[in-house]
């Protein structure tokens, strides 16, 4: 992949991203830009993962591919929005609840949008994301787009107004499975 990647959001889901996109190979560590307000977060990633951080998310927003993992008042804010003005790459957004249309608003010049909702065994890989695409819908974006979220695991593409739905079920799928899990391991333990 020949696009610089920004991720705007350094905690669980951003971390997770990089995570992916550095062992499977999409991207290396000299590519990438994480903004992160934190020092100590930033100090982190940038030890484990070799990755440029900052503080100014505008560095990140300046990138080809930008990953947008903050939580949605963070982008309600409205610093982030201000610093979006200018952001002219493909953006990838894991923001619960923020539209595309909300997206397409505060980043007038993006070249492609897309909304993403990973689920939590993203974190080792094992992930499935889906997708709901906005502006820029082309080969290219949906190529880029399948392979930076394919780094933590599956990608299904579905509409934008099934998304909260698919977010609800995979999302909270795997928190009952091991609710599950727990359960028959409780029951184990008390049977003897």
């Amino acid at each position: 992949m020949t696009e610089n990647i920004g991720i705007v959001g350094g905690g669980v889901m951003g971390e997770a991203l990089l995570a992916g996109l550095l062992a499977q190979g999409v991207a290396l560590p000299a590519t990438v830009v994480v903004s992160e307000p934190t020092a100590a977060r930033r100090d982190f990633l940038q030890e484990r993962y070799g990755v440029a951080v900052t503080d100014r998310n505008a560095e990140a927003l300046a990138q080809g591919v930008v990953l947008l993992a903050v939580k949605p008042q963070v982008w309600t804010g409205g610093a982030l929005q201000a610093a979006g003005q200018t952001c002219q790459g493909l953006v990838l957004s894991i923001m619960a609840g923020v539209s595309l249309a909300g997206l397409a608003a505060q980043l007038p010049q993006a070249a492609g949008l897309v909304r993403a909702m990973p689920n939590t065994p993203a974190q080792v890989g094992a992930g499935i994301t889906a997708i709901a695409w906005g502006r820029g819908d082309t080969t290219a974006h949906r190529a880029i787009a399948q392979r930076v979220l394919g780094a933590v695991g599956s990608v299904v593409e579905v509409a934008e107004k099934d998304l909260d739905a698919v977010t609800g079920l995979s999302g909270s799928g795997p928190a009952y499975v091991a609710l599950m899990v727990e359960a028959l391991a409780d029951g184990g333990v008390a049977a003897g």
